[in-house]
């Protein structure tokens, strides 16, 4: 076994353990979630201080443990100052990389959720775009196959919904019902469905001007509390 690797990964967070060693939580581009040690990375003259905030990309050179494998050095990608330099965009930024923390579990590697990260935050880093945590949100549940395109007919009796109809989604069978042959599940409408059928048909940069209702906020929020 190689004692040594590189690895492509966005730094999720970082904890202080010891006097100068911080903890990292990363999603690497081949190994996905995982933890790694960044020694003495407080330390002035330490070549990794600075380099390793959260939502840094870079490419790390670390040694293998039998534990906690150790970073050794760390080239920058992007430190995206211009997400940093503004209030709304840190939120925003913060935001997109706290919830890959909280619902992607360790050890899960897919280079998906890398790709649509970079996405997000290049995004971020171009413009400051409402919603944008809960676009990225569903192209997490779509890369993790938790969502799929909903159907504009209802799944039960096939009727097709117009504008007029209250519909219901059924989020643990991904289906969505007229009010007739369900009377459980989240109301939505027919324009927030092809909403969201747009957000996963496309990337996240092709979705700047995308339109977002309360009820996809709504959505989002049940699909979290599913995953908790």
């Amino acid at each position: 076994m190689n004692r040594y690797y590189f690895e492509e990964a966005i730094v999720l967070k970082y904890q202080k353990i010891k006097d100068s060693d911080l903890l990292l939580t990363l999603y690497g581009k081949t190994k996905g979630k995982y933890n790694a040690i960044a020694p003495g990375a407080l330390n002035i003259k330490n070549r990794l201080r600075g380099r390793v905030e959260p939502f840094c990309w870079g490419k790390g050179y670390f040694v293998v443990r039998r534990s906690l494998d150790l970073l050794i050095n760390w080239e920058t990608i992007d430190s995206y100052w211009e997400i940093r330099n503004n209030f709304e965009k840190l939120n925003l930024a913060f935001s997109i990389i706290k919830t890959i923390d909280k619902f992607v579990i360790s050890e899960y590697s897919d280079e998906k959720i890398f790709n649509i990260i970079i996405e997000a935050l290049n995004l971020v880093k171009e413009k400051y775009i409402l919603y944008l945590r809960e676009i990225f949100f569903l192209k997490l549940l779509q890369s993790q196959g938790l969502i799929n395109n909903f159907s504009i007919r209802c799944d039960k009796c096939g009727k097709v919904f117009n504008d007029e109809d209250i519909l219901r989604v059924n989020i643990y069978e991904n289906k969505v019902f007229c009010k007739n042959c369900s009377s459980i599940g989240l109301i939505v409408s027919l324009e927030s469905i092809k909403s969201i059928n747009n957000i996963l048909n496309h990337s996240i940069s092709e979705l700047k001007n995308i339109n977002i209702f309360q009820e996809i906020c709504n959505l989002v929020k049940e699909y979290e509390k599913t995953l908790m």
